[in-house]
């Protein structure tokens, strides 16, 4: 059976110690007075000095930790944050949308800036399987100073059926016409305090970031579902990412409504990386207008890298399973041996923040072990691989359809203060473990993201 320890990622040269009590492996390729950057297997991320406590250098545990010197006050202000505030004027831009497993359609937005005046749009063209076209979505926003509301349009359509859905701000109320097929409907809103659309509540945010550290959140209109909406947007810091063989620097942009919660990589110029459109549902992946247009052509246009992350299924006939990620933000990583207990990783693009699916045969004539037992065994095991293991909650229950042991524990592995929700059970003679770990101190933020992994596994 696989212990936490072997869980944990592979060592690396280097070890970056932040003052929460966490660290990051990898390979230190640049430092300044005010970063650190590391690459390490899943990509390469760029650390704020205050966050650092010490740095290793090498893998050996006797090396003495060189101490990070508390940089001096400067004369001159600290660097400003890449200037997101240039996404409203981003001109075009394409991506290629993905659903979990199959490239679905395109997507093309528009943002036009004037005085006193911005204006939004976004197309999307989706594909059914054979490839066709199935439907087809644009939303028109218009927005005033400050990005404040002022009119809307949609417009979808899709097999037989028509919809236009128009709205514009008129004396503190929403005055919304929609026609299906033809036939109109009215209806009269009045504005909740600080109402935005959804385009240019994002713009905003962006906008602010340096000045918005809380975001935004607020009531938005969605145009496609005609419904008031909770939106909460913000920007959850920077993260250097490579992209088409290149370091880039982006904004991470989180938002979450109706109860789920989605990311973009936006690089400084405004550029979309990836969005999750839909939760794990849609993807898009920027592409050259080149590109997209032999998509459109309907050639057989072979995945990019960058596709590939859009991907948020990872199917294994021969296990027998399915999981689904929460995004293009998180990397799959199957075993290049077979043989391995490991049968999949799922880790996020720190690296530091991930979820193992492991599976051994089951002990000869245990048969499918009761979770009790199960359970048992696993806390040992933790126990006897980990310094001072720490048991916070355990229980019994189900996970894809399996009854099962889980626990939430804090354990100190490699000198990292890390906290670990495992689950173990037995199906068709087989014993399976599903541990997904994070740093003590990201545990709040990482976890609905590992549950939501967790949730997904599935049997196919």
């Amino acid at each position: 059976m696989v212990i936490l320890a072997l869980v944990l990622a592979t060592l690396l040269p280097d070890l970056v110690e932040f003052t929460n009590g966490g660290s990051l492996e990898g390979e230190i390729v640049s430092e300044t007075d005010a970063d650190v950057t590391v690459r390490f297997d899943g990509g390469q991320v760029t650390l704020e000095r205050k966050m650092i406590r010490a740095i290793r250098k090498g893998t050996a545990a006797a090396d003495a930790p060189i101490p990070v010197e508390t940089p001096k006050p400067a004369a001159a202000p600290p660097a400003a944050p890449p200037p997101f505030s240039g996404v409203a004027g981003k001109s075009e831009q394409w991506s290629l949308l993905w659903s979990p497993e199959r490239r679905v359609g395109w997507r093309r937005v528009l943002a036009r800036e004037l005085p006193g005046n911005t204006t939004f749009e976004e197309e999307s063209t989706f594909l059914a399987e054979d490839g066709k076209v199935e439907s087809v979505t644009r939303v028109l926003e218009e927005a005033g100073p400050g990005y404040a509301p002022l009119s809307f349009l949609f417009r979808e359509t899709t097999g037989g059926k028509e919809l236009t859905r128009g709205g514009r701000v008129v004396g503190g109320r929403l005055k919304v016409e929609t026609f299906l097929n033809g036939a109109r409907t009215d209806a009269d809103h009045p504005l909740p305090p600080g109402f935005r659309l959804p385009m240019a509540a994002r713009a905003f945010v962006l906008s602010e970031y340096d000045r918005l550290p809380g975001g935004w959140k607020g009531t938005t209109y969605d145009p496609r579902t005609g419904e008031f909406v909770t939106l909460s947007l913000r920007c959850a810091g920077t993260e250097r990412v490579r992209w088409e063989g290149e370091a880039v620097e982006v904004c991470v942009l989180r938002r979450e409504r109706n109860g789920v919660a989605e990311e973009e990589r936006v690089a400084a110029d405004g550029t979309v990386l990836t969005a999750d459109l839909n939760g794990p549902g849609l993807v898009a992946v920027a592409a050259g207008k080149e590109r997209v247009d032999a998509v459109m052509a309907g050639g057989a246009e072979p995945a990019s890298e960058e596709e590939k992350r859009a991907r948020t299924a990872f199917a294994s006939p021969e296990d027998g399973f399915r999981v689904f990620k929460p995004g293009a933000a998180w990397t799959f990583l199957a075993p290049a041996n077979r043989d391995e207990p490991v049968r999949l990783t799922v880790k996020d693009v720190t690296g530091l923040a991930f979820v193992t699916f492991s599976a051994e045969a089951a002990p000869a004539g245990s048969g499918d072990a009761p979770a009790a037992a199960l359970g048992a065994a696993l806390e040992r095991r933790l126990r006897a691989s980990s310094a001072g293991l720490e048991k916070l909650e355990d229980g019994y229950g189900t996970l894809a359809g399996c009854g099962g042991y889980w626990i939430l524990c804090d354990a100190k592995l490699k000198g990292d203060d890390v906290r670990t929700l495992a689950w173990t059970f037995a199906r068709a003679g087989r014993v399976w473990t599903l541990a997904a770990s994070a740093p003590r101190g990201a545990w709040g933020e990482a976890r609905p993201y590992l549950e939501r992994i967790l949730t997904g596994f599935e049997w196919l």
